[in-house]
């Protein structure tokens, strides 16, 4: 509970100094290459994996593992994205009460092969080391 309560502080001071918010999330990821009309070619399944994601709310960008993707506006609390940036074609649903992330991004990269990422965890806070 202190988490939620932390995570939803967090995201209404950046909203209030339009800071960017960085947070790190933990949750069940896979990976894989697609070959159209085969189906999967190969696959990952990483069940504690742990990304980070920055959400700029001035500037309408979150940044998931170092991709940048425009996002229109919030709805309630939550940031979602459904279409295509950068070739990509993406569904993230990100809650700024809960935490809770959530995303699918497939790339096109040729050939009719496709690599998708699919996430599905909790984010909270990230802290600065030094």
């Amino acid at each position: 509970m202190r988490t939620i309560i932390a995570l939803a502080m967090v995201l209404a001071v950046a909203t209030a100094s339009a800071a960017p918010v960085s947070l790190f999330c933990r949750g069940k990821m896979a990976t894989g290459l697609w070959k159209q009309p085969e189906g999967e070619q190969s696959g990952t399944d990483i069940k504690n994996a742990v990304i980070g994601i920055t959400v700029d709310k001035s500037t309408h960008k979150i940044t998931v593992n170092n991709d940048t993707f425009e996002f229109e506006d919030t709805f309630g609390s939550s940031i979602i994205i459904i279409n295509t940036q950068h070739g990509k074609d993406l569904l993230i649903n990100l809650d700024s009460v809960t935490g809770m992330l959530q995303f699918s991004i497939d790339e096109h990269i040729g050939g009719g092969t496709i690599f998708t990422r699919i996430f599905d965890g909790i984010c909270k806070p990230a802290q600065k080391l030094f």
